[in-house]
């Protein structure tokens, strides 16, 4: 069974800021990790390593809209994520801050206890 993980969350920040923050390099190694490489170009794959590269993310980027979305699909081995799709949907709020609707999906139900 493969199921959906959905989250909502509000940054403090226009949508074009997000939306750097979740496409570029720099913009991921403010939030995510520092070893980080992403170029915002659709096709391209963007990595993600943690714990000293014993975790390797690597993401293949499917669709961009500057400033509304971003979606990936995985690409690495990870038990339960390989081919699980990542989406964030950018939208401002009339405080001009951006609500970001973020959902995995596909990924196997074992994952849901991970959470």
């Amino acid at each position: 069974m493969m199921i959906n993980m959905p989250h909502q969350i509000i940054i403090n920040a226009s949508p074009e800021k997000v939306y750097e923050a979740i496409t570029t390099t720099e913009g991921f190694k403010g939030w995510w990790t520092t070893d980080a490489k992403a170029d915002p170009q659709v096709g391209s794959i963007a990595e993600f390593g943690f714990y000293n590269r014993q975790a390797v993310f690597q993401m293949h980027i499917d669709q961009l809209v500057p400033g509304r979305l971003v979606e990936w699909t995985a690409q690495h081995n990870m038990p339960g994520w390989k081919g699980t799709k990542i989406r964030f949907e950018l939208n401002s709020n009339e405080n001009g801050a951006t609500i970001v609707n973020f959902n995995h999906s596909g990924l196997s139900l074992w994952r849901v206890h991970m959470r």
